[in-house]
């Protein structure tokens, strides 16, 4: 009986302990902030880095988003960039995006460190017109502090303004010791409160 107590106790513990919280780092990572050809979006900076013609910049557009009501587009040249809370890359579990890409443009994003560093990633094109998700969590930089993502679409000669490069569902997620803790189930209070009376009849003893 002692040792089923003790079990009951350390097992409760120990489910209690590892409840961790998570955060999404990005804000308005589904660009449902801003109105319809709102430009910049909410939470976000546009950077141009070259056009050779006439641009479009990162706009939100209604029309089309993989979810929602609102999707991020550009037409080349310009870049979206967000400012992250610093964070270890080690907290980070999910880390993904979803984008539809123009068929002649090169489509790429930059992790940006604490540290001063970045990594360049260029998903495997995807010119089939339909929504891809693509997960970035290997492409982070093992023992540093992700304070940035920027996209970015090349600048093309070609504007076609029907075919612009789609971002949607921007996530980063992050363990935090800062967010309050879920609450526990039922069951979890239960076997922790038998574990607990468990230890003190053994202390009693």
């Amino acid at each position: 009986m002692r040792k089923v107590s003790l079990v009951f106790a350390l097992l409760a513990v120990s489910c209690l302990c590892s409840w961790a919280g998570t955060t999404n780092l990005v804000q308005n990572g589904g660009f449902e902030s801003g109105p319809n050809g709102g430009t910049p979006p909410s939470n976000w900076t546009v950077v141009q880095d070259g056009c050779f013609s006439a641009c479009t910049p990162w706009t939100i557009t209604s029309s089309d988003s993989h979810t929602g009501s609102y999707s991020a587009y550009d037409d080349g040249g310009f870049e979206l960039r967000q400012s992250l809370p610093a964070t270890s890359t080690a907290l980070i579990t999910d880390a993904y995006f979803w984008f539809k890409e123009k068929p002649n443009a090169p489509f790429g994003f930059i992790l940006s460190y604490q540290d001063g560093s970045s990594n360049i990633v260029m998903p495997t094109p995807a010119s089939d017109g339909n929504w891809h998700e693509y997960d970035f969590l290997s492409d982070l930089l093992g023992g540093k502090t992700l304070v940035g993502i920027d996209f970015a679409t090349g600048a093309s000669v070609d504007t076609t303004p029907d075919m612009p490069s789609y971002i949607d569902d921007v996530t980063i997620l992050a363990k935090s010791t800062l967010n309050p803790q879920p609450t526990p189930e039922p069951g979890t209070m239960l076997l922790l409160g038998a574990g607990l009376m468990g230890l003190g009849a053994l202390k009693r003893r």
